[in-house]
């Protein structure tokens, strides 16, 4: 284990093209050996107009950057595994001109074993908000993704997003995130919902549930994994209006 004391930190904002962090100072073993940490500045595989940049790693500690790139009004989802001889190939997951793409609400890359996982948005109706979950799965070997799917069951017109993925021990992902399909049904109360589904390494649905029936309309999930199981994290909304980070 290392316990980090930096000297100095340096972080400077550049074009998307650049990994834009460089670190020094010292870390310290748990025998209170002291070691040298540096961090240096590194190229980015991502282009110019990319944004929505996400660093993933596997139980390995391989690590992949994935990133959302614009031309015109198609987005485009890809990633890049980062090797000892750098950036791997760029790898283009998915791309639509239909999708709804947003900073607080972005496509995410996960990776388990062999078997990847990713989501994005894309809209559904003309309502500003009416958008689907969609995910693809793929083998890291062979690179073929599968084809979209759209993650929740409802076929509702509405608010779906803000998404966690979670690799689980057997290949499989599990996948939360808020579901808007009441705040459609016509009351005026209708309430965002917290909902989670098991996904095979292939995309297969083996489990799904709602979790909790009354959500923040519009913060991040995150999940993680304990030694009991699972746990999902999320802004809850009670009904005197108190919205504090649940479990």
């Amino acid at each position: 284990m290392l316990f980090f004391n930096f000297s100095s930190a340096y972080v400077r904002s550049l074009p998307a093209c650049t990994l834009a962090i460089l670190i020094t100072g010292t870390a310290v073993t748990a025998s209170g050996q002291s070691v040298g940490v540096s961090v240096e500045l590194l190229d980015s595989p991502a282009p110019v107009n990319s944004h929505l940049s996400r660093v993933v790693s596997d139980t390995s500690g391989q690590i992949y950057l994935s990133w959302v790139s614009k031309e015109g009004d198609l987005a485009r989802f890809s990633y890049s595994k980062l090797t000892e001889s750098g950036w791997s190939r760029t790898e283009l997951i998915s791309s639509g001109s239909d999708w709804f793409v947003n900073w607080a609400d972005f496509p995410m890359l996960s990776v388990n074993g062999d078997n990847m996982a990713a989501h994005w948005l894309r809209m559904s109706a003309e309502g500003t908000y009416d958008y689907n979950i969609e995910a693809s799965f793929s083998d890291v070997q062979n690179q073929d993704w599968s084809e979209p799917r759209v993650i929740h069951s409802d076929g509702v017109s509405a608010e779906h997003g803000f998404v966690s993925m979670l690799p689980l021990k057997d290949g499989s992902t599990l996948i939360t995130w808020l579901d808007g399909r009441n705040t459609k049904n016509g009351d005026e109360y209708g309430e965002m919902t917290l909902r989670a589904g098991i996904f095979s390494s292939s995309g297969q649905i083996l489990s799904e549930w709602k979790l909790d029936s009354r959500a923040c309309d519009c913060c991040q999930t995150s999940s993680a994994m304990t030694s009991s199981g699972p746990v999902v994290v999320y802004r809850d909304r009670s009904a005197e209006e108190i919205r504090d980070i649940a479990m």
